[in-house]
Order: C-alpha cells, then sequence, then structure tokens
C-alpha cells in the first residue's frame, strides 16, 4: 500500500492539469474534429479528461457477470424472495408521510416502512413527500430548495441497447468485440449530428428535435 502511495503522491499533481472538460483539453492539441469527436463521444458532456483519456485502459480491468448485467437483478430478486421479502411491480408511489414513515399507492394501497431507499426518478420523490406532515421547518425548506433546483430537468439514461440479428459465424464477433468494447467504423464523428440538435431545453421535455 505504501508504495502505491508514494506514487500516487506523485502522479496528483499532474493530474490537476488534466482536470477540464475533455472536449476543451483535446481542442487545446488539435483542430482535427474527428479525432476529437472519436475520443469525446463516448462521454457525458464536461467529463474530466483526467477520467476520459485514462478511462479506456481502466475499462479493461471491468468484470461483467457470464449472463450479462441483467443476472445481478434476477440474482437481487431471487435473494429478496428467499428472504421472505415482497417485490411489487406496476406500482407507483403517490404519497410518502416521512413523518409517520409510510407509503400509499395509486391504489391507495397504505406501506410501513423503517428506513426508505428511493433509486426511482428524484423528481418524483420531491413530488410525493407530503410537506404537511414534516413538522421541521429548516427541513422543509430544504426540499423546497431541492425542489427548485430539479424544476424542469429530467432523469438521464447513458445507456441504449440495440440488438441486431446478421448473417455472420459468432467466431467473428468475437474477435473484434468483448463484455465492453468501443466500435466506431465512421471516423468522422458526431459533431455534425449534435450541430442538429436544438437546444437542451428542448430536450429536457424527452424532445430532441432536428433541424431538417
Amino acid at each position: 500500500m505504501f508504495p502505491w502511495l508514494f506514487k500516487f503522491a506523485a502522479k496528483s499533481g499532474k493530474i490537476k492539469k488534466f482536470n477540464v472538460p475533455v472536449y476543451d483539453y483535446l481542442s487545446q492539441l488539435t483542430d482535427n474534429q474527428s479525432l476529437i469527436d472519436i475520443i469525446s463521444q463516448h462521454f457525458f458532456q464536461k467529463t474530466p479528461a483526467s477520467f476520459a483519456l485514462s478511462y479506456f485502459s481502466l475499462y479493461l480491468d471491468y468484470e461483467y457477470p457470464v449472463k450479462g448485467t441483467l443476472d445481478l437483478a434476477e440474482n437481487l430478486k431471487e435473494y429478496i424472495i428467499k428472504s421472505e421479502g415482497v417485490i411489487n411491480t406496476c406500482t407507483e408511489i403517490k404519497k410518502i408521510d416521512s413523518n409517520n414513515k409510510s407509503l400509499l399507492d395509486q391504489n391507495n394501497q397504505y406501506y410501513e416502512y423503517d428506513q426508505l431507499i428511493w433509486a426511482a426518478d428524484t423528481n418524483q420523490l420531491y413530488k410525493v413527500i407530503e410537506l404537511e406532515t414534516i413538522n421541521d421547518n429548516k427541513i422543509k425548506q430544504e426540499i423546497e430548495g431541492q425542489k427548485k433546483i430539479l424544476r424542469g430537468k429530467r432523469a438521464g439514461d447513458s445507456i441504449y441497447s440495440l440488438y441486431l440479428a446478421v448473417d455472420l459465424d459468432k467466431h467473428y464477433i468475437q474477435k473484434i468485440s468483448s463484455g465492453h468494447f468501443f466500435y466506431t467504423p465512421d471516423k468522422t464523428g458526431q459533431s455534425k449530428i449534435f450541430k442538429k440538435l436544438k437546444t437542451v431545453s428542448q430536450a429536457t421535455k424527452k424532445k430532441f428535435c432536428l433541424d431538417e
């Protein structure tokens, strides 16, 4: 551990100069737009260059379930059921009474909880919290403040799944792919596509409008 700490301390200063968005950093090195696109288009906007430029080697150490990431959810489901837990699908929470630690769904079904873990849309969480049941004014103000921050924003999903049926031998695919890989047959980049997108405010309404 100690040798690693010394190596990290020596490199931490160098990392600071990469603490800028990857697109901006690459633009300082080259004016080749296609090259910038191919490297940066795999990441969220404003991703630090320190992360993006190291990612192409870091991801090689990732480990994936043999049956795919869905297997994680399936195993979690089995564990909950074996532990005598109950999974309610097609259920939308309409009210949260944090004072009494209770929930109400769209069918007026009542639930009690000891600890609430919310892994759904954050906007929806703050919409369904009943402020009237909260006695602490400071907590109320914090919730209202968070509502304002989230107003107009939408949840994001970084995964787009595309399934193709192709007339190719599986060994061909195995040679060019792995559990996690980058496949870029077109070296042009995506800047031309991005320039056609209209304002981000329209994107928050889940509408991606292209100029004709």
